[in-house]
C-alpha cells in the first residue's frame, strides 16, 4: 500500500514539476512575444517623479524600447521631434500639465496620431473623461502595477482591428 501510495505521490510531483517548467516555458515565450512586438518602438514618459519615469523607463528599455523622459509638458513637446511611437503622461506636471499637453500634441496634423496614455492619481469621473476629451487615447489611475501599464502600452501600439 504504502508503495502504492509513494508511486501516485511521484507520479503527481512530476506531474507538477512538468507543469511548474511548462508554466515557465510559457512565461519565457509570451516575454519574448512582448519584446519581439515592442522593440525597435519609441515611447516618451513623462512624470515629475524621476522615481517613477526611472522605474518605468528601465523595465521598458529591457523589453527593447527606446525610452524617452521628461518631467514637463514643455520637455514632451520638446521631444516630439523623435518620433515617438506612444506617449505614457501624468497628468499634473509643472508649467503645462498633461491635459494642455494632450491638447496640443492631437490638435497638430503631423502628432495627432500618437497614442496617449494619461496616468494619474486623479480617480474621479470627471477628470477620466476630461483626459479622454482632450484626446488621450487611455487613461490610467494611480497606484498602478507594471504590468497594467504594459498590457495598456501593447493594446495601443498593436491594437486589435476587427
Amino acid at each position: 500500500m504504502v508503495n502504492t501510495a509513494f508511486i501516485l505521490w511521484n507520479l503527481d510531483l512530476k506531474k507538477t514539476i512538468l507543469c511548474y517548467v511548462s508554466m515557465n516555458d510559457q512565461i519565457r515565450e509570451n516575454l519574448l512575444n512582448e519584446q519581439s512586438l515592442l522593440a525597435g518602438k519609441k515611447i516618451i514618459i513623462a512624470d515629475d517623479e524621476q522615481f517613477i519615469r526611472q522605474h518605468i523607463t528601465k523595465k521598458l528599455s529591457s523589453l527593447g524600447l527606446t525610452v524617452f523622459e521628461a518631467e514637463t509638458g514643455k520637455q514632451v513637446l520638446d521631444l516630439l521631434c523623435s518620433s515617438p511611437d506612444l506617449i505614457l503622461m501624468d497628468v499634473k506636471m509643472p508649467g503645462i500639465d498633461g491635459y494642455e499637453t494632450t491638447k496640443q500634441i492631437k490638435s497638430d496634423n503631423s502628432t495627432s496620431d500618437i497614442p496617449i496614455i494619461l496616468l494619474s492619481a486623479f480617480s474621479g469621473d470627471e477628470d477620466i473623461e476630461y483626459g479622454y476629451r482632450v484626446g488621450a487615447n487611455d487613461f490610467l489611475t494611480k497606484p498602478v502595477t507594471f504590468a497594467i501599464i504594459l498590457e495598456t502600452i501593447r493594446r495601443q501600439l498593436n491594437p486589435i482591428t476587427l
